[in-house]
């Protein structure tokens, strides 16, 4: 006999905010940085078959979900799940509930949906031979100064420009804070080499920022009508669709075409902006269905003993 276990007998965790006095609001617009603006100049600069190489790397879902169109980040699906959220002792992931029931977003979520290298950076790989050094940029740059390096590379320099225009697109899509930001030397250091460009785990990074972001969103600022997330807070967006399927139906539309070896952000081929009232009705839904525990790529189906057992295991942590 499969060993089940029912979800009415699971103790949540504390939520942030006591359940039905979250700030939510009815108007609410989320600031978000990542940007895709200079795409077109890095694919111009490095010409079509260099730029197939970044399409292939693992900046290939991110691009591919780009290109979709259509998508826009839902400030109201993400203001509902953030006054939702639980206290969790673990300082490296987030803990959130809807209806009642926990989702979590982990850095192996955050992976799921972008496709980031996200396994850890040991000072053995820090110490590896660096190839090219960009002496003028001292402090730090913007993306900007990049592109200038990039243009000035030798024609010959393949590689070079192929690991500085791979830097301009995760600082703008995944690392930026604020408009005309600016970035740390040790960034330009982690692309001195195409080697450590690709070996680089940027996923940590990534996911550390808006992680730091989402943590600093008090209260009194989800109360407003407006606020900032930093980093890439659309992977919020797509994790919140796969873990509660019926905003999933409602709110955007998937290719079911994609092989089940895609990261998640490749399946979206738009994503629609609902109303609060909208998301409310849905977890109000007697049959509503939330995913605790995203499974991972390639296993995507797990029968529901399974996934009960896994979030009984989680539970017991917090």
């Amino acid at each position: 006999m499969e060993d089940t276990i029912e979800a009415e007998f699971i103790n949540l965790p504390k939520p942030k905010f006591i359940m039905g006095k979250e700030p939510n609001r009815k108007f609410v617009k989320i600031n978000q940085f990542s940007n895709f603006s200079d795409l077109q100049q890095v694919e111009d600069i490095l010409g079509t078959e260099e730029f197939a190489r970044v399409k292939d790397s693992f900046l290939g879902p991110v691009l591919k979900f780009h290109s979709n169109g259509k998508m826009m980040m839902s400030a109201k699906i993400l203001h509902c799940i953030l006054t939702r959220r639980l206290v969790t002792r673990k300082k490296k992931e987030l803990l959130f509930h809807f209806g009642g029931q926990p989702m979590r977003f982990s850095i192996g979520e955050f992976h799921l949906v972008t496709g980031l290298n996200c396994k850890e950076w040991t000072q053995e790989h820090e110490e590896r031979e660096k190839k090219w050094d960009w002496g003028e940029l001292q402090d730090n740059h913007s993306s900007d100064d990049v592109i200038e390096l990039m243009i000035k590379a030798r024609r010959t320099s393949y590689d070079e420009r192929l690991s500085l225009g791979m830097l301009v697109l995760i600082e703008n899509i995944y690392l930026h804070r604020y408009s005309a930001a600016k970035y740390p030397r040790e960034y330009l250091e982690r692309a001195s080499s195409l080697e450590m460009m690709m070996n680089y785990p940027w996923g940590i990074d990534a996911y550390e920022l808006l992680l730091e972001s989402v943590d600093k969103l008090t209260k009194e600022k989800l109360s407003k009508n407006s606020y900032d997330i930093h980093g890439f807070p659309i992977a919020l967006h797509l994790w919140i669709l796969e873990s509660i399927p019926k905003l999933q139906s409602a709110f955007s539309t998937i290719d079911n075409q994609v092989p089940a070896t895609a990261f998640l952000c490749e399946k979206y081929k738009a994503l629609k902006n609902p109303v609060i009232e909208e998301v409310l009705w849905i977890e109000g839904n007697e049959d509503l269905h939330v995913v605790c525990v995203l499974p991972k790529i390639p296993t995507m189906l797990r029968t529901m003993s399974i996934w009960k057992t896994q979030l009984m295991k989680m539970l017991t942590h917090y």
